[in-house]
């Protein structure tokens, strides 16, 4: 399921770095999709043969693997030809936040409080 955190504690803090992280989307894979028109593009310049196959992934956020996602980013901020280039905190710190984006991620349901515990928000 997928959990609104409008209003929670961390959804200032959250919006803030997804904003950054939004800015590193596509610089270490070409797999990335935008949007339909560009998914609409790359189908008709593709000259593979075939048919087009679309699956739908259950459960996709909370079965990201959040330890390795935060040192995916940890790995291309860093260095000393660092892919992403558009931190304005320290990398290692901006690291800590997203684990405690993730850790402390709370809502609510039928007036009773929750956390979650594995995945992605």
């Amino acid at each position: 399921p997928v959990i609104s955190t409008t209003n929670a504690p961390h959804s200032r803090s959250s919006r803030w770095a997804a904003g950054i992280l939004s800015g590193c989307v596509g610089l270490i894979s070409d797999a990335h999709i935008r949007n339909t028109r560009d998914f609409t593009e790359k189908v008709r310049k593709s000259k593979a043969k075939g048919r087009l196959l679309s699956l739908d992934i259950k459960s996709l956020y909370p079965n990201v693997p959040v330890d390795e996602a935060i040192e995916v980013v940890r790995t291309y901020s860093t260095g000393p030809n660092p892919t992403f280039k558009n931190f304005p905190i320290s990398p290692e710190i901006f690291c800590e936040l997203l684990g405690g984006i993730m850790s402390f991620n709370q809502f609510t349901f039928n007036g009773n409080f929750y956390r979650q515990i594995t995945g992605a928000p």
